[in-house]
């Protein structure tokens, strides 16, 4: 976090009921960091995604649909 802070990207403030609480947040500059990675990243899966036809994608969507509702329960 000292590094991310003293980049710029993060700001750290005292929690306003807990003092031992650090709340982090993102500056203009970190949000517009991850909002470029973000459109990397997705354009990195929309590549990769292209190689699968449409039943490959079709089948890779209801698999990835089954693990997200574990996780979901998982975490109830």
């Amino acid at each position: 976090m000292d590094r991310l802070v003293g980049k710029g990207l993060v700001s750290r403030d005292v929690g306003t009921d807990d003092a031992r609480v650090r709340r982090i947040t993102l500056t203009e500059a970190g949000l517009a960091l991850v909002d470029g990675l973000i459109e990397v990243h997705l354009d990195n899966e929309r590549r990769l995604l292209a190689r699968l036809t449409a039943s490959q994608s079709a089948e890779l969507g209801a698999a990835l649909a089954v693990l997200a509702a574990g996780l979901e329960t998982d975490h109830a």
